[in-house]
Protein backbone atom coordinates (compact mmCIF):
# COMPACT_ATOMS: atom_id res chain seq x y z
CA UNK A 1 0.00 0.00 0.00
CA UNK A 2 1.62 3.24 -1.15
CA UNK A 3 0.36 6.55 0.10
CA UNK A 4 1.34 10.17 -0.29
CA UNK A 5 0.26 12.04 2.80
CA UNK A 6 0.62 15.62 4.03
CA UNK A 7 3.51 16.19 6.39
CA UNK A 8 1.48 16.81 9.52
CA UNK A 9 4.37 16.23 11.89
CA UNK A 10 7.54 17.39 10.25
CA UNK A 11 9.91 16.30 13.01
CA UNK A 12 8.83 12.89 12.27
CA UNK A 13 4.80 8.71 12.09
CA UNK A 14 4.12 2.72 12.33
CA UNK A 15 7.62 0.28 12.00
CA UNK A 16 8.91 3.97 12.07
CA UNK A 17 12.59 4.56 11.80
CA UNK A 18 13.56 8.18 11.52
CA UNK A 19 17.11 8.69 10.27
CA UNK A 20 18.52 12.20 10.06
CA UNK A 21 21.69 13.48 8.43
CA UNK A 22 22.98 16.36 10.52
CA UNK A 23 19.46 17.43 11.53
CA UNK A 24 18.53 19.57 14.49
CA UNK A 25 16.09 17.31 16.31
CA UNK A 26 16.22 18.17 20.01
CA UNK A 27 16.66 15.34 22.52
CA UNK A 28 17.33 15.02 26.21
CA UNK A 29 20.85 14.02 27.12
CA UNK A 30 24.25 12.99 25.82
CA UNK A 31 25.37 9.54 26.93
CA UNK A 32 28.96 9.19 28.10
CA UNK A 33 30.83 6.89 25.71
CA UNK A 34 32.40 5.07 28.65
CA UNK A 35 28.90 4.06 29.75
CA UNK A 36 27.76 2.54 26.46
CA UNK A 37 26.25 -0.86 27.09
CA UNK A 38 26.71 -3.70 24.64
CA UNK A 39 23.42 -5.04 23.38
CA UNK A 40 22.42 -8.33 25.03
CA UNK A 41 18.82 -8.47 23.79
CA UNK A 42 19.60 -9.79 20.28
CA UNK A 43 17.40 -12.82 19.57
CA UNK A 44 18.73 -15.62 17.38
CA UNK A 45 16.38 -18.39 18.50
CA UNK A 46 12.81 -17.32 17.73
CA UNK A 47 11.22 -18.00 14.35
CA UNK A 48 11.96 -15.74 11.39
CA UNK A 49 8.52 -14.72 10.09
CA UNK A 50 9.73 -12.23 7.47
CA UNK A 51 13.02 -11.42 5.78
CA UNK A 52 14.19 -9.56 2.69
CA UNK A 53 17.66 -9.00 1.25
CA UNK A 54 16.16 -7.09 -1.71
CA UNK A 55 17.73 -9.21 -4.43
CA UNK A 56 14.30 -8.70 -6.06
CA UNK A 57 10.85 -7.39 -5.17
CA UNK A 58 9.21 -10.75 -4.56
CA UNK A 59 7.83 -9.37 -1.29
CA UNK A 60 5.95 -6.79 -3.33
CA UNK A 61 6.99 -3.55 -1.67
CA UNK A 62 4.84 -0.67 -3.04
CA UNK A 63 7.43 1.02 -5.23
CA UNK A 64 7.17 4.38 -7.00
CA UNK A 65 9.16 6.69 -9.24
CA UNK A 66 7.89 10.20 -10.00
CA UNK A 67 9.02 13.81 -9.78
CA UNK A 68 8.58 13.86 -6.00
CA UNK A 69 9.65 10.44 -4.74
CA UNK A 70 11.63 7.31 -5.54
CA UNK A 71 11.13 3.94 -3.87
CA UNK A 72 13.02 1.29 -5.79
CA UNK A 73 14.53 -2.18 -5.31
CA UNK A 74 17.87 -2.32 -7.15
CA UNK A 75 21.43 -3.49 -6.55
CA UNK A 76 20.35 -5.54 -3.57
CA UNK A 77 18.80 -2.71 -1.51
CA UNK A 78 15.55 -0.80 -1.07
CA UNK A 79 16.32 2.79 -2.09
CA UNK A 80 14.03 5.52 -0.69
CA UNK A 81 14.33 9.19 -1.66
CA UNK A 82 12.40 12.46 -1.70
CA UNK A 83 13.49 14.90 -4.41
CA UNK A 84 12.10 18.17 -3.01
CA UNK A 85 12.82 19.95 0.24
CA UNK A 86 9.99 19.97 2.74
CA UNK A 87 9.66 23.76 2.36
CA UNK A 88 8.83 23.22 -1.33
CA UNK A 89 6.53 20.22 -0.92
CA UNK A 90 5.28 19.01 2.46
CA UNK A 91 3.86 15.69 1.27
CA UNK A 92 5.38 12.43 2.49
CA UNK A 93 6.02 9.13 0.80
CA UNK A 94 4.62 6.29 2.90
CA UNK A 95 5.33 2.63 2.12
CA UNK A 96 3.00 0.50 4.24
CA UNK A 97 3.30 -3.28 4.41
CA UNK A 98 1.29 -5.90 6.31
CA UNK A 99 3.41 -8.80 7.56
CA UNK A 100 1.68 -12.18 7.63
CA UNK A 101 1.83 -13.78 11.07
CA UNK A 102 3.21 -10.64 12.75
CA UNK A 103 1.58 -9.41 15.97
CA UNK A 104 3.10 -6.30 17.51
CA UNK A 105 1.30 -6.99 20.79
CA UNK A 106 3.59 -10.00 21.38
CA UNK A 107 7.35 -10.10 21.83
CA UNK A 108 9.26 -9.52 18.60
CA UNK A 109 12.55 -8.40 17.10
CA UNK A 110 13.06 -6.33 13.95
CA UNK A 111 16.55 -5.89 12.53
CA UNK A 112 17.84 -4.21 9.37
CA UNK A 113 20.78 -2.36 7.85
CA UNK A 114 20.41 1.36 7.08
CA UNK A 115 22.79 3.60 5.15
CA UNK A 116 22.68 7.35 4.53
CA UNK A 117 23.28 8.49 0.94
CA UNK A 118 22.25 12.16 0.59
CA UNK A 119 20.85 14.62 3.11
CA UNK A 120 19.75 18.03 1.83
CA UNK A 121 16.94 19.36 4.00
CA UNK A 122 16.31 21.17 7.27
CA UNK A 123 15.88 18.04 9.36
CA UNK A 124 16.76 15.30 6.84
CA UNK A 125 14.61 12.73 8.57
CA UNK A 126 13.47 9.25 7.54
CA UNK A 127 10.82 7.15 9.29
CA UNK A 128 10.38 3.44 9.96
CA UNK A 129 7.38 2.34 12.00
CA UNK A 130 5.56 -0.60 13.66
CA UNK A 131 2.03 -1.14 14.94
CA UNK A 132 -1.34 -0.21 13.47
CA UNK A 133 -0.74 2.24 10.65
CA UNK A 134 -2.41 5.66 11.09
CA UNK A 135 -4.10 4.56 14.34
CA UNK A 136 -1.72 3.51 17.10
CA UNK A 137 1.99 2.93 16.54
CA UNK A 138 5.58 3.53 17.64
CA UNK A 139 8.29 5.44 15.81
CA UNK A 140 12.02 5.34 16.32
CA UNK A 141 14.18 8.29 15.24
CA UNK A 142 17.90 8.23 14.44
CA UNK A 143 20.30 10.92 13.25
CA UNK A 144 23.76 10.55 11.79
CA UNK A 145 25.22 12.31 14.82
CA UNK A 146 23.76 9.78 17.24
CA UNK A 147 20.42 11.29 18.28
CA UNK A 148 17.83 8.60 19.02
CA UNK A 149 14.17 9.24 19.88
CA UNK A 150 11.26 6.84 20.51
CA UNK A 151 7.74 8.23 20.11
CA UNK A 152 4.18 6.94 20.10
CA UNK A 153 1.50 8.09 17.64
CA UNK A 154 -2.20 7.74 18.54
CA UNK A 155 -4.73 9.10 16.06
CA UNK A 156 -7.66 9.67 18.46
CA UNK A 157 -5.70 11.36 21.25
CA UNK A 158 -4.39 14.87 21.80
CA UNK A 159 -1.54 15.35 21.45
CA UNK A 160 -1.21 12.67 18.80
CA UNK A 161 2.58 12.38 19.30
CA UNK A 162 4.04 11.52 22.70
CA UNK A 163 7.81 11.14 23.31
CA UNK A 164 8.75 7.95 25.15
CA UNK A 165 12.55 8.10 25.43
CA UNK A 166 15.52 9.84 23.84
CA UNK A 167 19.29 10.07 24.05
CA UNK A 168 22.40 11.17 22.18
CA UNK A 169 25.25 8.72 21.56
CA UNK A 170 27.95 10.59 19.67
CA UNK A 171 29.81 8.65 16.96
CA UNK A 172 27.48 5.65 17.32
CA UNK A 173 25.92 6.01 13.86
CA UNK A 174 28.22 5.40 10.89
CA UNK A 175 27.78 8.20 8.35
CA UNK A 176 29.55 6.46 5.48
CA UNK A 177 28.57 2.80 5.83
CA UNK A 178 25.62 0.63 6.83
CA UNK A 179 24.31 0.67 10.39
CA UNK A 180 22.78 -2.41 12.03
CA UNK A 181 19.55 -1.44 13.79
CA UNK A 182 17.69 -3.82 16.12
CA UNK A 183 14.30 -3.15 17.71
CA UNK A 184 13.29 -5.65 20.41
CA UNK A 185 9.99 -5.72 22.28
CA UNK A 186 10.30 -7.91 25.35
CA UNK A 187 7.08 -7.91 27.37
CA UNK A 188 6.54 -4.22 28.24
CA UNK A 189 10.06 -3.08 27.32
CA UNK A 190 11.35 -1.71 24.01
CA UNK A 191 15.10 -1.98 23.46
CA UNK A 192 16.78 -0.19 20.55
CA UNK A 193 20.31 -1.26 19.61
CA UNK A 194 22.58 0.40 17.05
CA UNK A 195 25.74 -1.24 15.82
CA UNK A 196 25.82 -3.59 18.79
CA UNK A 197 25.19 -0.99 21.53
CA UNK A 198 22.01 -0.39 23.50
CA UNK A 199 20.67 3.08 22.75
CA UNK A 200 17.20 3.02 24.35
CA UNK A 201 15.62 0.78 26.97
CA UNK A 202 12.11 2.03 27.75
CA UNK A 203 8.82 0.81 29.13
CA UNK A 204 6.03 0.75 26.53
CA UNK A 205 2.42 -0.30 26.21
CA UNK A 206 2.15 -3.23 23.81
CA UNK A 207 0.06 -2.30 20.75
CA UNK A 208 -1.83 -4.59 18.40
CA UNK A 209 -1.00 -4.54 14.70
CA UNK A 210 0.86 -6.37 11.94
CA UNK A 211 2.22 -3.49 9.84
CA UNK A 212 5.59 -1.95 9.17
CA UNK A 213 5.98 1.30 7.27
CA UNK A 214 8.60 3.58 5.80
CA UNK A 215 7.80 7.28 5.65
CA UNK A 216 9.84 9.88 3.74
CA UNK A 217 9.08 13.56 4.37
CA UNK A 218 12.46 15.25 3.83
CA UNK A 219 14.87 15.59 0.93
CA UNK A 220 16.99 12.59 1.88
CA UNK A 221 18.17 9.45 0.10
CA UNK A 222 18.92 6.28 2.02
CA UNK A 223 19.09 2.51 1.64
CA UNK A 224 17.63 -0.31 3.72
CA UNK A 225 18.80 -3.92 3.47
CA UNK A 226 18.66 -7.29 5.24
CA UNK A 227 15.41 -6.67 7.08
CA UNK A 228 14.34 -9.52 9.35
CA UNK A 229 11.42 -9.95 11.74
CA UNK A 230 11.47 -12.65 14.43
CA UNK A 231 8.60 -13.71 16.64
Amino acid sequence: MLKTIPNLFCLPVVLLLLLSCGGTTKVLKVANTTNWKQCTSIDTTSKVIFSDNFDNNNNKWPLTNNKRFLANVANGVLHVEKFQQNAEYQGCLWLVKAIRGFNTKSNFQISFDARFLKCKDTYNEIDLQWGHIQEDSYQITFTDDGQIVLRRFTENKSPKWVPIASTVMKNLVNKDHSNKITISQINDTCIICINGYEAINAKVERLGGNFIGIQQCWKVAWEIDNIEIRQ
